[in-house]
């Protein structure tokens, strides 16, 4: 009887210390279990914290139950409505982003003065257009983002190959449509690819097997008003650290896996399934839980298995 009386008195001294560390010992366990990726018992430990007598008005648990419910259940891609081709304007053309192209116009004055034959005052001032239009190319190439807050104007003085890429790019560019001539004017459009200005940047390795078409794509929006496409996007977590560079696995696979696009939804419509965020520099910024939904789609399509991440912008 002794015994058992001093049993009970122990268990109702210690008690309200159990109910008083109820919340802090299941929320730290939960947080272990996240962390060792075992999602069902983090969400058991999350919820049971949520429920302890000393738990705060708003317990900070919920938004690791949200968390993880995530992890056990993500979030499938899914068409996104009323989405359009990117393209960034510029004062001399645009870049199209989801066509993957650089497009400019030129301007050229029919002088009819110095060729009386029409004919032949149309055709010089065509030629004199295409060199304009060439020239904005070019000048428009120079302002593409690269990486992170890096133009090509920026990459130019690191490399002494410039002409090989003048070259190239010019000997890559095509007319757009047909010359438009007017009363005194004559104006082309032409467009060179972006994959030239890739591969002059970063040139890649050979690849063993062809390229399976798109089929499937992971949607991610990227807010903010600032934030400006490049040619190889570099993913970040909150922290700055890089999860994913895409220059350099360019350089070793040889796949852009990103596509463009741009969309307008209409209000109280759900985001999407991930979003990110352009930090200073231009580099995006994801929260590191939702790294493991992205990975595995940006390790198929540098696999060439048929799917891409597509970027979203405003």
């Amino acid at each position: 009887m002794k015994n058992l009386l001093v049993s009970l008195f122990f268990f109702l001294l210690l008690q309200p210390a159990h109910a008083q560390d109820c919340y802090a010992y299941l929320r730290q366990k939960g947080l272990e279990a996240f962390e060792n990726k075992e999602f069902a018992t983090a969400l058991q430990k999350f919820e049971g914290a949520q429920k302890c007598p000393d738990a705060p008005p708003a317990p900070d648990v919920s938004e690791w139950i949200a968390k993880t419910k995530r992890r056990l259940d993500p979030p499938k891609p899914r068409p996104v409505r009323n989405t359009q081709p990117l393209v960034e304007k510029q004062p001399n053309g645009e870049i199209r982003w989801t066509e993957g192209f650089v497009v400019a116009k030129g301007q050229g004055v029919i002088n009819r003065t110095k060729f009386p034959v029409e004919a032949q005052a149309v055709l010089m001032a065509q030629r004199a257009a295409e060199v304009v239009a060439q020239a904005n190319l070019l000048a428009m190439i120079k302002g593409v983002f690269i990486k992170r807050a890096t133009r090509v104007q920026d990459f130019m003085a690191e490399r002494d190959d410039l002409e090989s890429l003048t070259a190239g790019m010019l000997r890559m560019s095509r007319f757009v449509g047909e010359p438009v001539v007017g009363a005194d004017m004559v104006e082309v459009t032409m467009r060179a690819p972006i994959q030239q200005l890739q591969n002059w940047i970063a040139p890649v390795a050979a690849i063993g097997q062809p390229l399976v078409p798109d089929s499937l794509e992971q949607v991610v929006f990227v807010t903010g008003a600032m934030a400006q496409p490049a040619l190889y996007p570099v993913i970040t977590d909150e922290n700055g650290a890089v999860l994913y560079d895409a220059e350099a696995r360019y350089r070793e696979t040889g796949r852009q896996v990103f596509r463009y696009g741009q969309a307008a939804l209409p209000v109280g419509e759900a985001p999407a399934t991930l979003t990110a965020q352009p930090n200073p520099d231009n580099s995006l910024r994801i929260p590191a839980t939702d790294w493991p939904l992205l990975q595995p789609w940006l390790e198929a399509a540098e696999k060439g298995l048929g799917a891409a991440v597509r970027l979203i912008f405003p």
